[in-house]
C-alpha cells in the first residue's frame, strides 16, 4: 500500500511540475521573453566587425514626450507631421472627418 502512495504523491508532484511549466511557458510567449531571449542570442554572435559597419545602439532608450495641444484636448489625434517648405506644423486629426489644423511653432502649444 505504501509503494501506491509513494506513486501517488510523485504523480501529484509530475502533475504540478507540468502545470508550472505550461504557465510559464504561456507567460514567456506572452510577455514576449522568447523574442527577447531569440534577439539577445543573436546579437552575441555580431562580431565586432558587423558592429563597427551597422547602426549599433544598444543603450538607446526611446522617451515619449507628449504635450497637449489647445483646443484639441479632448480629440484624437492621428499624427503630428512637419512641412519643411512651410516651415510650420499640421496636426492631422481624424474623427468624423479628416482635416488638418495648422499648429504655430512660436505660441509653444507644440
Amino acid at each position: 500500500m505504501s509503494i501506491w502512495i509513494a506513486r501517488l504523491v510523485r504523480l501529484r508532484w509530475l502533475i504540478l511540475l507540468l502545470f508550472v511549466l505550461v504557465i510559464g511557458l504561456l507567460v514567456m510567449n506572452y510577455r514576449h521573453w522568447d523574442d527577447r531571449l531569440s534577439f539577445w542570442a543573436e546579437e552575441q554572435q555580431v562580431t565586432a566587425v558587423e558592429q563597427q559597419q551597422s547602426i549599433w545602439l544598444p543603450g538607446y532608450r526611446a522617451v515619449l514626450q507628449g504635450k497637449p495641444l489647445q483646443g484639441l484636448e479632448d480629440d484624437e489625434l492621428s499624427g503630428l507631421t512637419y512641412g519643411v517648405l512651410q516651415g510650420s506644423c499640421r496636426v492631422s486629426r481624424f474623427f468624423m472627418q479628416p482635416f488638418s489644423v495648422p499648429v504655430a511653432p512660436s505660441r509653444g502649444s507644440v
